[in-house]
């Protein structure tokens, strides 16, 4: 009976190994299948498919490769541990989805396969796996975590596929200086963590610790570098407005004023002087230098008027009687401006932003003119002949008779030379590179000061061929809504 026992359990353990034992196909077919859900497990734990948004699809493939629905894995997201570190798979997803809304950039190396091992149905292995995370976290910008992982697969009996059953973390012994390190970067102390990350690097004997260090050394000097950086832009803008015109000053002669539309150019430089730790709110100041025209229409259906102390022809002395009717004119100006602003400008996205300017803007007059078409009928009355009142166009020569006036390029002088204005603009941009923007903005302008000369003699026209430009009759403030078709370039 003894010898007999032994002999059993000789054969047991015989029987155990021989159930160890794999043929080559099989080794092969396991190694296959091993490099297959890992390769997956890179593309889908990224959980997304255009590198911009959580892709469901990408979602349910990343469920399909585990085991069961409620398989433990690693909590790998959470550098500052303020969450369990072993959880099931539909919380792993779930702060994927809470902390990383753009997806994660996936990396598995040095992939370490052990021994496979058979039970009745189903064959077991672990792989030790290297892990480095690269994503951007929804609070703490860019992150990047690395960690030793092992993978516990399961195969059926026949090897046909592979499940990954759980995840669980490799601890290891780090050194402590770089514990120390990631304690500090964790807690988003870049300062502190950047010299104990020096520090591993000199001091940690361990090859791949001296790498981890010396890979977040250079993460948190360009993070840091970034969070100092504050761009200087010059942009290049043109802006298309739309002119509104009301009389300030109060006259008993008011002509009627239409709306006219000006085209501006203007080159402005901007720099940024305060940026928030996120680096989503910039601050500054800009300045720049454009151009913009101005066309105004004015017209008077009947004016009437006269000038007293007028010599004819014979060097009589008479009163100049004049009805001008369907008076119209035209002025154009020609303005340099200098716009002077606070500027803000908020990054909601990665590639897009909100700017707002607030500013005054200096507007020197450069060149104007004004045409000007109208038929007038002048007479004289003359007061030394009893107030007796000659016209008809037989009078000519004494510039009596009815007349249609077109006069075309004269020089405005009734246009102020500077004009104050305040603007304020809201728009939307694109960031399509680090040294290249585009925005469309709305903006809208109001004039501080008169564009006219108003006071004077008053008198519109001395004769047939000669009418002053209305502009001389009344103080006019100007405001224009527009829209801002800009290009930004960092200069820095």
């Amino acid at each position: 009976m003894k010898y007999f026992s032994i002999f059993l359990i000789l054969y047991c353990l015989a029987s155990g190994v021989a159930a160890q034992e794999f043929t080559v196909k099989e080794s092969k077919l396991i190694t296959q299948q091993v490099d297959s859900i890992v390769s997956l497990y890179v593309k889908y734990g990224s959980f997304t498919a255009d590198n911009s948004k959580i892709s469901e699809s990408y979602v349910e493939a990343f469920k399909s490769l585990f085991s069961k629905p409620d398989a433990y894995v690693y909590n790998d997201l959470d550098q500052r541990e303020n969450s369990p570190k072993k959880i099931i798979l539909n919380d792993y997803v779930k702060y994927v989805k809470r902390w990383f809304n753009m997806g994660l950039s996936i990396e598995l190396s040095n992939k370490k396969i052990e021994n496979p091992v058979k039970a009745v149905n189903l064959v077991t292995l672990d792989v030790r796996l290297e892990k480095n995370i690269i994503g951007w976290h929804n609070d703490n910008g860019r992150m990047e975590i690395k960690c030793v992982e092992i993978f516990n697969l399961v195969f059926p009996k026949d090897l046909s596929s592979c499940k990954i059953k759980d995840i669980h973390q490799v601890e290891t012994n780090r050194c402590q200086v770089l514990s120390i390190a990631d304690k500090y970067y964790a807690e988003q102390n870049y300062e502190k963590a950047l010299q104990y990350y020096q520090d591993a690097i000199k001091n940690c004997g361990d090859q791949q610790e001296i790498e981890q260090a010396r890979s977040q050394y250079t993460l948190i000097s360009n993070l840091l570098r970034e969070q100092k950086y504050k761009p200087f832009y010059m942009t290049i803008q043109l802006s298309p407005a739309f002119d509104f015109y009301y009389i300030s000053s109060e006259s008993s002669f008011t002509p009627d004023i239409s709306a006219g539309m000006q085209i501006g150019f203007s080159l402005n430089f901007i720099k940024m002087l305060y940026k928030d730790k996120k680096g989503k709110t910039l601050i500054g100041v800009g300045a720049g230098l454009g151009f913009h025209n101005l066309t105004m229409n004015l017209s008077v259906p009947d004016y009437k008027d006269s000038v007293a102390e007028q010599i004819d022809i014979d060097k009589e002395a008479c009163t100049l009687l004049y009805d001008l009717k369907d008076l119209k004119e035209t002025v154009h100006g020609f303005y340099a401006d200098v716009p002077i602003f606070g500027s803000l400008r908020y990054n909601f996205s990665k590639k897009c932003f909100l700017l707002f300017n607030l500013g005054v803007q200096f507007s020197l007059l450069a060149n104007s003119t004004y045409n000007s078409v109208n038929t007038g009928e002048y007479k004289g009355r003359y007061y030394e002949y009893n107030n007796i009142i000659l016209w008809g166009n037989q009078l000519s020569d004494y510039g009596f008779g009815t007349y249609n006036t077109s006069l075309q390029k004269q020089k405005e002088k009734y246009l102020n030379s500077f004009v104050l204005s305040g603007f304020s603009d809201i728009g939307l941009g694109f960031q399509f590179s680090r040294s290249i923007n585009a925005f469309l903005s709305f903006t809208y302008i109001t004039g501080f000061n008169s564009m006219t000369k108003s006071g004077g003699d008053n008198v519109l026209s001395y004769g047939k061929d000669e009418v002053s430009s209305l502009l001389k009759m009344n103080k006019i403030l100007k405001s224009s809504f527009g829209i801002n078709f800009g290009i930004g370039i960092t200069l820095n």
